[in-house]
């Protein structure tokens, strides 16, 4: 058999491992993206609801710290209560986001998607 023979072959065996580990790196991506965009609607009901939040502050760290768990505080009490703000749509975000590979995150990304996604 010749070295082209043994190429086709393995190289077909690398693209299928390839392969399934892009469809684990893709049902990962669909999952973070879904899962921030309940936090980020989330974060928009709130700001909607404490209109202070939604702008820049402009105090100390410590009096925004107050406010943050003071708002936090306040808006959880309204909804044990039975307050609830109308929902914001939902919004599809298809955008990947590329993080940089600084500091193992590329390794606990990987972990993850070996655990759950493969």
């Amino acid at each position: 058999m010749s070295i082209l023979w043994y190429l086709s072959q393995n190289s077909c065996f690398l693209r299928s491992a390839i392969y399934v580990n892009l469809c684990a790196f893709h049902a990962y991506n669909a999952a973070h993206s879904r899962a921030r965009n309940d936090i980020e609607r989330q974060y928009g009901v709130w700001e909607k609801r404490f209109f202070y939040i939604d702008t820049p502050f402009r105090c100390s760290l410590e009096t925004a710290q107050t406010v943050i768990v003071a708002t936090a505080v306040l808006h959880n009490l309204a909804l044990s209560l039975g307050d609830y703000e109308d929902p914001l749509p939902l919004q599809q975000d298809d955008t990947l986001v590329k993080h940089s590979q600084e500091h193992g995150g590329i390794t606990k990304r990987n972990a993850i998607v070996a655990n759950f996604f493969n």
